[in-house]
């Protein structure tokens, strides 16, 4: 009744057999992607009694492919160990009322004359003397799966693979013909006849996972066990077909890999570095550990799910793009410093590294990151800590070289000036005794000038410099002061004089407010023509004093203006114009002490402003 018929096909090492008996054909292809087995399956896609299935490397990717051809199955090399189930299944289908015959087929020897064939599988070779013989012989091939089949009238077995013969530690012709009585102990017996009676009543698959002690071998074993039901010609249950799989190695992988799992999630979350994970594709938030959530100032919730673009964390988007860029291409990125903005907009700075994993089809970047932003400001101190130590340093240098120059030109003078009226006093008319007092007077204040000029620094710098607050009638004061230093010009300037306000009286430090004053228009009347006018104006405002020094001299050039309020700085276009650099310095720091600003416009050769803003303390 049985036709067995093995082929080759020409560019395959593989056998392709089918199996023929009266009303049904099944085959069984083992190949990859054969055009003869597409031809073959478009001509007998038509033909309802042909079972075809197709046995292939990325069935995922072929499957649509087969089908469309005419494959009733296909299924994956990696899962051929799944192969019974589906030709049972397939069968099934198909013809449910000729398996019986099929399957009660008791293989006497005595009567079957058919030649020996051969299939290769596995890298076995098997041998059986029939048709049958080679469908046992493929599910005895069949790794890691314990196979019964049961009669059901009196739960005899009439077929057991070789490997649920070796789990039981007994010889196939052992099993045959008994039952789970006569082999197992009474208690598992007991629990495989209520598996069997349930199945029976159900007349539904049984499906379990089950802890199994072996009590031959006293092994522990876990299965996954699949009892159906094969019927015969009048659709009566007739078989039981028991499917267990030996899944004890998968649920000790699995245990341990959920124990790594869990080790990982610890270290992910309680590390003290800053971790995220996101998709690749369009930088997705998949998770973060809370040392990140701490460092960007977010919730949980507010970033989950939430792309990282969107969330502006990257002060610079470009840095972000090509580490991406760079991390797809390599895998790794190691130690980048990039800065990340916080959720209250406070900039930091991080050492960055970024790995890429990949995770079935998709690709994801671990990123994580060094928290280096009070180590970057601490250097950033100490370089400017440097750069100020190297700038006194100079300074000193300079104040040196010039207080050398500077006490050496007049000491020399006053030394000239005293030889002369000693040695020819008695010679000299009045006229030339009154030239040699005056030089001598006008030398030893310009050095006691200097020298205030240089404790009045170093107060300041000290922070030793009080603030002394009383009334004053502003308008007089600075009249005061623009009046003493018109007069000292000897009628070669004009300061024109101008008060706005209404009240005179306010409170503030005499002493800072004459400092700003007189070196403001010193300087202007130094760097003006002879001959020319100074406009000095003062508001008395309700929040503010106003002060502006206006002249229409050389200007300062304004690459000088930066440096305008160093100590000891001059403009380069001062020439031959005598001066220590300092008195602008002072205004500066009188300035902040009083917590005002100042504002200059300046070109040069039509002259510079100055505008001084100075909170009042009180307001009478």
């Amino acid at each position: 009744d049985y036709n067995l018929a093995v082929t080759s096909f020409t560019n395959y090492e593989e056998f392709n057999f089918h199996l023929t008996r009266k009303n049904f054909t099944l085959y069984l292809f083992f190949s990859d992607d054969n055009k003869k087995i597409l031809d073959f399956l478009q001509e007998v896609c038509d033909d309802k009694s042909v079972i075809s299935i197709i046995i292939t490397n990325d069935a995922d990717v072929k499957a649509i492919r087969y089908i469309k051809s005419g494959a009733d199955d296909v299924l994956d090399l990696k899962k051929v160990h799944t192969l019974p189930t589906l030709i049972f299944k397939e069968v099934k289908r198909y013809s449910q009322k000729q398996i019986h015959n099929y399957l009660n087929y008791t293989l006497p020897e005595s009567k079957i004359e058919s030649g020996i064939s051969t299939v290769k599988m596995h890298n076995k070779c098997i041998k059986s003397d029939n048709e049958l013989g080679i469908l046992f012989c493929i599910l005895d091939c069949i790794d890691n799966h314990l196979i019964f089949i049961k009669d059901i009238e009196n739960r005899q077995f009439i077929y057991a693979n070789q490997l649920y013969c070796d789990a039981l530690k007994v010889k196939t012709d052992a099993i045959i013909g008994k039952t789970s009585n006569d082999i197992l102990p009474e208690e598992l017996a007991e629990i495989i006849k209520k598996e069997e009676d349930i199945l029976l009543k159900t007349q539904k698959d049984y499906f379990i996972v089950e802890d199994y002690k072996n009590p031959l071998s006293d092994t522990q074993l876990v299965l996954s066990t699949k009892k159906t039901l094969i019927y015969d010609l009048e659709d009566k249950p007739r078989y039981i077909l028991g499917i267990m799989e030996n899944i004890t190695n998968r649920i000790e992988v699995q245990s341990e890999l959920k124990k790594s799992s869990l080790r990982f999630s610890k270290i992910f979350h309680s590390s003290p570095i800053p971790i995220t994970v996101n998709k690749a594709i369009d930088s997705t938030f998949v998770d973060f550990n809370q040392s990140f959530l701490d460092l960007v100032g977010y919730e949980y919730q507010e970033l989950i799910g939430k792309n990282i673009v969107d969330m502006n964390i990257w002060l610079k988007e470009s840095d972000r793009k090509n580490m991406v860029r760079e991390v797809l291409t390599n895998g790794t990125v190691r130690n980048r410093e990039v800065e990340v903005r916080s959720k209250s907009g406070q900039v930091k700075t991080l050492l960055l590294s970024m790995e890429s994993i990949q995770f079935d089809d998709d690709y994801f970047i671990i990123t994580m990151g060094l928290d280096i932003s009070e180590i970057k400001n601490a250097s950033s101190m100490l370089e400017k800590s440097l750069e100020r130590q190297q700038e006194l340093n100079m300074l000193r240098n300079q104040f040196i070289s010039m207080i050398s120059h500077e006490f050496r030109t007049p000491l020399t003078t006053i030394m000239l000036s005293t030889d002369m009226l000693k040695r020819y006093g008695m010679n000299l008319t009045e006229e030339d005794k009154m030239k040699h007092f005056s030089r001598i007077q006008e030398t030893i204040l310009r050095m006691t000038q200097l020298m205030e000029n240089v404790l009045i620094l170093g107060k300041m710098d000290a922070g030793k410099f009080d603030l002394h607050f009383d009334k004053v009638d502003l308008n007089s004061y600075c009249e005061s002061i623009s009046s003493n230093i018109e007069f000292n010009t000897g009628g070669l300037y004009k300061i024109i004089y101008t008060y706005h306000g209404t009240e005179n009286i306010t409170i503030i430090d005499e002493n800072i407010l004459g400092l700003i004053i007189t070196n403001l228009l010193t300087n202007a009347i130094k760097y003006s023509p002879k001959l020319s006018s100074v406009e000095f104006d003062v508001w008395l405002k309700e929040q503010d004093i106003l002060l502006t020094v206006k002249d229409y001299g050389i200007g300062i050039p304004e690459d000088d203006l930066k440096k305008l309020f160093n100590e000891f700085f001059r403009a380069s276009n001062v020439g031959s114009t005598a001066g220590y650099g300092l008195g602008l310095s002072i205004v500066r720091k009188c300035i902040d002490s009083c917590n005002g600003n100042v504002k200059i416009e300046s070109e040069v050769d039509h002259g510079t402003t100055f505008t001084i803003t100075i909170p009042r303390i009180f307001k009478m």
